[in-house]
Formats: structure tokens, sequence, C-alpha cells
């Protein structure tokens, strides 16, 4: 699989996620991280997502600004259908694919701010549409290391892969 293309993006403001699992996933985030800028990995309990645990990826920032799977849920796709944990953004095979996940990545890590898009793509014709949440995190309690990460798939048209 793979041939991702990017056919659109458009941003959503965190309080306007209209796509419900999304928008309880940034409702929950806010209430953890409270006055702070990020929540940290403490905050975060899995007993509290576990409806949606399959489709959170958790993205350690490296020194270099890449970005390293520490969790990819086992629901969560990428045009390979390779799980990612382990891996680093640069393992995507598909290089359009792991081009726009570093973009959004990279724009959470360089500001701190968590942001959400609706990404309007194409896989080996099959077009398809979804939205991405991206949350600062911090495992050091100190400072934002981390990115806690949600999509949900909004429109599938002839996708040949699971969500």
């Amino acid at each position: 699989m793979g041939g991702f293309r990017l056919l659109a993006e458009y941003a959503v403001p965190l309080d306007g996620i209209d796509e419900p699992t999304l928008a309880e996933f940034a409702a929950y985030w806010r209430r953890k991280a409270g006055k702070r800028s990020f929540a940290t990995r403490d905050d975060i309990s899995p007993g509290d997502l576990v409806d949606g645990l399959g489709s959170i990826r958790i993205a350690m920032i490296e020194p270099d600004g890449g970005f390293r799977f520490r969790l990819y849920g086992s629901k969560s796709t990428n045009p390979d259908q390779v799980d990612m944990t382990g891996k680093t953004t640069k393992d995507y095979a598909d290089r359009e694919f792991a081009a726009l996940v570093e973009r959004h990545y990279g724009m959470v890590a360089a500001d701190g701010i968590g942001r959400c898009w609706h990404i309007v793509g194409a896989v080996d014709e099959g077009r398809y549409e979804y939205q991405r949440v991206v949350l600062p995190l911090s495992y050091s309690g100190t400072e934002m290391d981390a990115l806690i990460v949600k999509s949900a798939r909004i429109k599938n048209e002839a996708l040949r892969w699971e969500s």
C-alpha cells in the first residue's frame, strides 16, 4: 500500500472540533493540563481513554527534532499499514504521508500549542478524510518532550484499508 496524496487540509480550532471522539479527547487533555501548556504522562490515565486507546499515538520529541513513537495504537492506520511503535516518522515508507505527519508534529513541538487538522487525502485511488489532533505532553513533568495524538476517520470512499 502507499501512494498517499494530500488533497487538502484545514486547521480546526480545538474548541471547534465537531467529531465527537476528538472533541472529547481535546477536552480531556485540557482538563488534565489545567493551567499548564501541556498535560503530563502521569495525568493521562489509559482507563479514562479505554474506548479510544487504539487510535492514540504518543511520539517522543527527539533531540534532533524528529519524532519516535512510544505508542502506536492498534487502530492507528497509515498508508504503509505498519505498527510504528518504537520507530520514527522517518521510518514511514510513504514519504508524502511522513512529511505531513512531521510538519504537523513539528508545528506543535515548536510552540507547544495543540492543534487539529481536517485532512483530505487519497491512497491508491481511495479518497478519504480524517481529523488529527496533536497535543503537547510531558514525561519529565517540567517540559514538553512528547506529543499525544489521536485521529478519527470522517469519510472513506473505496478505501481498501481498515481504520
